[in-house]
């Protein structure tokens, strides 16, 4: 079973490293500490829905759902 939410964070830090910023620089943008981003980067902390959201949001992005295929 693919862990969603393992994946959605990946995303989030390939999209981060895709427009250069760096974890301290994505923490002052999210409002979050640069400690906090490394653990969820880790995986070493679980997000709210809300925190992604935040993140994604600071990241010029935005979170979705899509209906799965059958």
């Amino acid at each position: 079973m693919l862990d969603h939410g393992a994946a959605l964070l990946e995303e989030l830090v390939v999209l981060r490293k895709a427009k250069g910023i760096s974890q301290a620089e994505l923490a002052a943008r999210s409002g979050m500490t640069q400690p906090a981003i490394a653990r969820l980067e880790k995986g070493k902390a679980v997000p709210t829905i809300e925190t992604f959201c935040q993140l994604a949001e600071a990241l010029g992005a935005k979170v979705t759902l899509t209906e799965m295929a059958k």
